[in-house]
């Protein structure tokens, strides 16, 4: 090795140490900020300090929140009771409508064969219902008594649509 490439030597060596320190104090710059932006935060207070007591009055002075009271367990079950609709319903008037298809429209579509009834549908309407229907757009509401005209009890209703009070 001659003179001239240790010189070379220990300046590249120079370099690289100022380099190795700058990369260093980078490293150290990079850390801190880092810790400052996301570390521990120095809000923290200990547990004697009470200078943060201090407006708390809301705190201190509220009224404790009573104890609800128990609830009640009810110790028995109803059962509920059956036919109870049938008994309600007995009183009322049945109007049966039936509807039929003409002679000529009675051939099934797939086999050309005669139709046959395959069930039949039982339906009981309350005929105040559809009374009231009737009635209720057409209503005067400035009428105080209108309403009163159309209670079940009222007088003014059809005998099928009335019922007892």
């Amino acid at each position: 090795m001659t003179i001239e490439e240790l010189q070379k030597r220990c300046v590249v060596n120079g370099q690289n140490a100022k380099l190795t320190a700058k990369l260093n104090w980078f490293m150290e710059q990079f850390r801190l900020s880092k810790h400052r932006q996301f570390g521990v935060s120095s809000e923290r207070t200990a547990p004697e300090q009470q200078q943060l007591f201090l407006f708390n009055e809301t705190e201190v002075e509220a009224q404790p929140v009573p104890a609800e009271p128990t609830v009640e367990t009810i110790t028995y079950q109803r059962r509920k009771q059956r036919g109870h609709r049938e008994t309600v319903l007995e009183n009322l008037p049945v109007e049966t409508v039936e509807y039929r298809l003409p002679v000529e429209e009675q051939v099934c579509s797939c086999y050309g064969g005669p139709l046959h009834e395959t069930s039949t549908e039982v339906r009981q309407e309350l005929q105040i219902i559809s009374y009231l229907f009737e009635k209720l757009p057409n209503l005067d509401t400035k009428d105080e008594n209108a309403f009163d005209k159309l209670l079940p009890w009222s007088e003014s209703l059809p005998l099928v649509c009335r019922g007892s009070k």
